[in-house]
């Protein structure tokens, strides 16, 4: 057939109802919503046109200028408006300057939010991950729902291998022969399958019961998952809002003891402990993110086990306990060999086989049966006839082709979907084994090296600053103070990598046990910085 007539072909079929054209149609539902402006101007956009996009001109020259001319600070700066300090210039004036400066410096600082940390009681006990595990597993939707998909596919199942339902009716023939009744009776029909099709359509329906199991326990290993990313998560929180809240207080308090040298009269620029000012707002801000952070963490852990109402609880376990020791090779045989992904593939390829077989015994015709049973009353002796009818298809022109062609293609794609799967778990493992060595050496280099060193570095300029407060000032201190902070942060966010590898490596693995493997690798323990 010649690509032309194709085209007439469709083109008869296209416009048999009146060639329907959806163009118009669209439009009109579209243009409704296209007349109606959106995000015409933003709430603080000036509508006198008085903020311009353009550049205010820099007012610089070719002539250099005085030096705080040069680095004066823009006007398009937020805060570039703030008053000076309002202290006396004479430096003889010193009880002046003391009080100035205190006054300036009095403005309390925010408040340090509430924590929202859960509390142990006497009689609490802590949640355990097994314990969380089995909140999860009680009534969770996801496996409620798997396991009604695994008892469709059983009724499927059923349905599959049943007989056709006999057709029975009534007939009538020869009605007003002769002004009689003519003939009158019943039939029965009955479609009889040949080749062995019903068997093969509930083998084929079988598999797919198989598959609905594996998806149960698919369900299973996702949803443990989801419950231990979640509990990790919700660790490495608690632990930033801990570590946050002592940062913010020693910097606050770094803040008043500056804020005291000052107004002693000390060597100390009255303009010193606003930098201190700052980093106090600063450190109260990412306490409020830290706790933010939780709240939102625990959230998604408690939405994760379906339990959306749940109040924080305290958790067992910290994010600086020993992690598992993993190997690459003995993890991807374990995923290779009774991964749930692979095992969908393999019962596919048993149900793509059965299909083929059944798309090829389509042809043979199955047997139709039909038996009539008639009360002759047109003629006598009015006897009871019975007609008996079997039939067939021929199977001349419609030989099921198109579908043993279409069922050979997906036999063959049910084959290299085997492949497929072990590639695309062999490269998330991969992703995910580079993830967690590369934070095994993180943490490593934590436990050894940088936690210690950081803290020795902090304790000593600490102890020289009491020793020598003319050689080592207190920036140095707090430079110290907030690089220990930042180091712990980092060493907090390294933990949530590795934690989240961990995770990830497990749910390739499929294994019920996250803290199963031996031997474990030790972590550095938390600094306190309470202390």
């Amino acid at each position: 057939m010649s690509k032309w007539a194709v085209r007439l072909i469709w083109a008869t079929t296209l416009c048999a109802g009146g060639c329907v054209s959806y163009g118009p149609s669209i439009d009109a539902v579209l243009q409704p919503l296209s007349s109606v402006p959106l995000d015409v101007s933003a709430p603080d956009d000036p509508v006198d046109g008085s903020r311009s996009s353009e550049p205010k001109p820099s007012g610089k020259s070719d002539v250099p200028g005085r030096i705080e001319e040069r680095l004066k600070i823009p006007a398009d700066v937020p805060g570039s408006d703030a008053a000076p300090i309002p202290i006396p210039t004479d430096p003889t004036k010193r009880q002046e300057r003391s009080e100035a400066i205190r006054k300036f410096y009095e403005q309390p600082l925010p408040p340090l939010p509430k924590s929202v940390l859960p509390t142990a009681g006497s009689d609490a006990k802590e949640l355990t991950l097994a314990q969380l595990q089995a909140i999860a597993g009680d009534s969770h939707p996801k496996l409620r729902q798997a396991a009604a998909e695994v008892e469709a596919a059983s009724g499927a199942v059923i349905q599959a291998g049943l007989y056709p339902n006999p057709t029975i009716g009534y007939e009538g023939d020869t009605i007003g022969s002769g002004n009689t009744a003519g003939q009158q009776g019943g039939f029965i029909e009955q479609l009889i399958k040949t080749g062995g099709k019903r068997k093969l359509a509930q083998a084929a329906a079988a598999t797919d019961w198989l598959n609905a199991r594996t998806a149960l326990r698919r369900a299973q290993v996702d949803l443990a998952t989801e419950v231990r990313s979640a509990y990790f998560s919700v660790l490495v929180a608690q632990e930033s809002v801990r570590v946050s809240r002592a940062l913010a207080t020693m910097t606050e308090e770094m803040f008043r003891l500056h804020v005291d040298r000052v107004t002693q009269a000390k060597l100390d620029a009255p303009y010193e402990p606003m930098q201190l000012r700052v980093l106090a707002m600063q450190a109260r801000a990412l306490l409020i993110q830290a706790q933010n952070r939780y709240t939102s963490a625990w959230k998604q852990l408690t939405a994760a086990m379906n339990q959306p109402d749940m109040v924080p609880a305290v958790l067992a376990g910290r994010p600086d306990m020993p992690l598992p020791a993993f190997h690459y090779n003995d993890a991807l045989q374990e995923a290779l060999g009774r991964h749930t992904d692979l095992e969908t593939a393999k019962n596919s390829i048993l149900k793509a086989q059965y299909l083929v077989r059944l798309a090829e015994v389509t042809p043979i015709p199955d047997i139709l049966t039909r038996t009539v049973v008639q009360k002759d009353y047109s003629t006598p002796p009015f006897n009871t006839t019975a007609n008996v009818e079997v039939g067939i298809a021929l199977p001349l022109f419609d030989r099921n082709q198109g579908g043993r062609l279409q069922s050979q293609a997906q036999l063959a794609r049910a084959i290299e979907e085997m492949p497929r799967v072990r590639n695309d778990l062999t490269r998330k493992l991969a992703e995910a084994f580079e993830r967690y060595m590369n934070s095994v050496v993180l943490l490593d280099y934590y436990r050894k090296h940088i936690l210690p060193d950081q803290v020795r570095t902090y304790r000593g300029i600490l102890g020289r600053y009491q020793l020598e407060p003319d050689r080592v000032t207190l920036y140095d201190v707090v430079n110290a103070q907030q690089v220990l902070a930042t180091t712990t942060q980092n060493y907090l966010a390294a933990l949530a990598t590795a934690w989240q590898a961990v995770v990830d490596i497990a749910a390739i693995r499929q294994s019920d046990d996250l803290f199963g493997v031996e031997p474990r690798l030790d972590l550095a323990p938390l600094p306190s910085l309470e202390k």
